[in-house]
């Protein structure tokens, strides 16, 4: 994997060589500025700052407390604004004079796990209140970028959207993209709509699930990561005392010791990490089996033939499986590891938090191919 990563990048440099322009010429150094709507703990800040581009954040909008109490602890200098998107004007917006609109609305609605009641979940009553403000705009932005989870594509309130999308005159292409189409070892699967305003226009296109075009608009500063293809490059270096903290319960190993996804330093993938991360034990992200030197299948054929014994789980125990701390989760989503938490924040609101982010080198990715020209 690495050495195709590495052709990849050497592909992109022969070209930008041969050539003064790439598919797409960047555009001018003006000044873009973006509003943030569902603004989280800052992954489309960290995006936007890595394209390299020359956008500037104007405000950054979110109602979660905690999630907003992050954002300031890194980006203590960016306006952020506490605020119910329901409570937001059409004048209110224009008077920003943004370029750009960033969002990932709640996801909740179109979630496999949840009822899937799309439009008439209550959830989505702040996008489609967007929706209504992006209308009444007299200086609507010249791009959108959205992001939601796979399931969006499907669902009506995509069909309201991307119809207001076009009434404004925007044209528009989707995608379906995990990160680990571009090597990181991580998948988190995510619909992501990339608008522009016209004259601006967008070829027509079909929903999108390859990257093989996106390869041109890789951001620089994310060469190096494409490098580190296995997880070993995004671990911490723990105490034996952090290590325990982080341990998977005993109560865990003894119901659901066969449904945990477990994977070492070397491997080349990880589950996506949701919400429910560290709270929920199957099916919301991978653990880590942090003692290599203990074989995991001896461990579990030695479970297998004790579990019924009462120290049944002592094998799997001298694994040392456990989960990922939040700065390694973080790593994985492509944060810097600058980004950091406030000792306020417990863990589980620090899972909760990342498991509503999006992947920064994937939306960093598409953001410099949406403002190319």
């Amino acid at each position: 994997m690495a050495e195709i990563i590495s052709e990849i990048i050497e592909e992109i440099v022969v070209k930008k060589m041969q050539s003064k322009t790439d598919p797409e010429e960047p555009l001018p150094s003006k000044s873009l500025g973006v509003v943030e709507f569902y603004s989280g703990i800052g992954g489309w800040h960290y995006a936007i700052r890595e394209t390299g581009l020359n956008l500037k954040i104007l405000a950054a909008v979110d109602i979660n407390t905690t999630a907003n109490q992050v954002y300031k602890h890194n980006f203590p200098n960016t306006k952020v604004l506490q605020r119910n998107i329901l409570g937001l004007s059409a004048q209110e917006l224009d008077s920003f004079l943004a370029n750009l609109f960033t969002l990932s609305p709640p996801c909740q609605p179109f979630t496999r796990q949840g009822k899937n009641e799309d439009d008439i979940d209550y959830r989505t009553d702040s996008f489609f209140h967007l929706m209504g403000i992006l209308s009444a705009m007299q200086k609507p932005p010249q791009y959108i970028m959205m992001e939601n989870v796979k399931g969006f594509e499907l669902s009506r309130t995509r069909g309201h959207f991307v119809h207001v999308l076009k009434e404004l005159g925007y044209t528009f292409q989707e995608y379906l993209i995990s990160p680990k189409q571009f090597g990181i070892p991580n998948s988190r699967l995510r619909y992501y709509l990339l608008a522009r305003l016209s004259p601006r226009n967008f070829k027509a296109a079909p929903l999108q699930d390859t990257v093989e075009h996106l390869k041109y608009y890789i951001p620089t500063s994310f060469h190096d990561i494409h490098l580190k293809c296995d997880i070993s490059s995004y671990l911490d270096d723990l105490s034996e005392i952090d290590v325990q903290q982080f341990l998977v319960p005993d109560r865990i190993l003894e119901k659901y010791a066969q449904g945990l996804d477990i994977v070492s330093a070397k491997s080349h993938s990880s589950c996506c990490f949701t919400r429910g991360y560290y709270h929920y034990a199957v099916g919301t992200g991978s653990v880590l089996h942090h003692d290599c030197s203990v074989d995991l299948a001896l461990a579990y054929q030695c479970y297998a033939e004790q579990k019924n014994n009462c120290d049944g789980i002592k094998s799997l125990k001298e694994l040392k499986l456990r989960y990922f701390t939040p700065q390694e989760v973080a790593k994985l989503m492509s944060f810097p590891a600058s980004h950091t938490f406030p000792t306020s924040v417990s863990n589980k609101q620090c899972y909760k938090l990342l498991g509503n982010s999006v992947n920064v080198f994937v939306v960093a990715t598409l953001l410099c191919y949406l403002c190319s020209q």
